[in-house]
């Protein structure tokens, strides 16, 4: 169940109020989102249309060369270029070894060739960025390939892993038999509190397990909106948003708490306005709406 004294609407207040006049860009962090390639250009595309409504102060994509024209052209008008470098479809450290410092939060993995190459990169990742590092899609699935990497990690890092339940199931060693995250719970703890790492179990309805072990129920209400492709690359750039925008007195997981919800709430908002959702880029007035009320 959710914290004692957790409060939504308190949360989404501090998170969504209208910003003091003397604010400035860098007063709201920096979320730099990594991954897509030839297979799947667009993934890193629609995370970051769900990054930019949790308004950080800057927007970083990283995407290989040969798909940058496809993102960068359709890509929100906040967004930088990050400062990587990739060969193909592989991630290359950056040469001064900075590994993304000034990032506050960081997200790799949607749509990324599942290679040798980019699991030395989310390696030098795990061990080299000290933010909030959300981990998704193809990186959850070079990291069961070798998740003693975790052992490496950064002591300043909060990690987030966000799988769906088949990429759940290859990670804890653990073939899923249902849709229910509670099946692969007892596993998913042993490996959080081993790994000190945060775990969102995604189904119809979610389960977060933190770092301590301890369970989060965001109490989702199944929809089939989200039953679309993209859908994880959406939730997961909303969370990088949120994140690298700060959390203000709120902890690291009482925020992805929050955002997983309110995402299912908005999924709930579109169903009952329209029926199923034609994509999931349909979400985005919804959220907007659902934003604009916190404020």
């Amino acid at each position: 169940m959710p914290r004692k004294g957790f409060d939504e609407e308190a949360m989404g207040r501090a998170l969504f109020q209208d910003r003091p006049a003397e604010s400035i860009k860098n007063d709201f962090g920096k979320a730099t989102l990594l991954g897509s390639s030839t297979r799947y250009p667009l993934s890193v595309l629609i995370a970051s249309s769900f990054a930019e409504l949790a308004s950080p102060g800057y927007l970083l994509l990283g995407v290989p060369e040969a798909v940058q024209g496809i993102v960068f052209s359709r890509a929100p008008l906040i967004s930088i270029r990050a400062d990587v470098k990739t060969e193909e479809n592989t991630f290359l450290p950056p040469s001064d070894g900075t590994l993304f410092s000034e990032a506050n939060s960081l997200l790799f993995g949607n749509g990324i060739e599942e290679n040798e190459g980019n699991l030395r990169f989310l390696s030098d990742l795990v061990t080299g960025y000290g933010g909030n590092l959300l981990l998704d899609a193809g990186a959850l699935n070079l990291l069961a390939k070798d998740p003693s990497l975790l052992e490496r990690k950064n002591p300043a890092s909060h990690i987030l892993l966000t799988p769906h339940l088949g990429e759940a199931g290859r990670l804890l060693k653990q073939r899923p038999l249902s849709r229910d995250p509670k099946e692969l719970l007892a596993s998913a703890i042993a490996f959080a509190k081993a790994y000190q790492v945060s775990i969102l179990l995604k189904s119809a309805r979610s389960l977060l397990v933190t770092s301590q072990g301890e369970v989060l129920d965001p109490g989702d209400v199944p929809t089939p909106v989200l039953a679309h492709a993209g859908s994880g690359d959406a939730l997961a750039g909303f969370l990088a948003g949120l994140l690298a925008a700060g959390t203000g007195p709120f902890s690291f997981d009482e925020t992805v708490l929050f955002g997983d919800r309110l995402f299912h709430e908005v999924a709930l908002d579109l169903e009952k306005a329209e029926g199923k959702a034609r994509d999931v880029l349909a979400l985005e007035p919804y959220l907007r709406k659902r934003i604009s009320a916190f404020a």
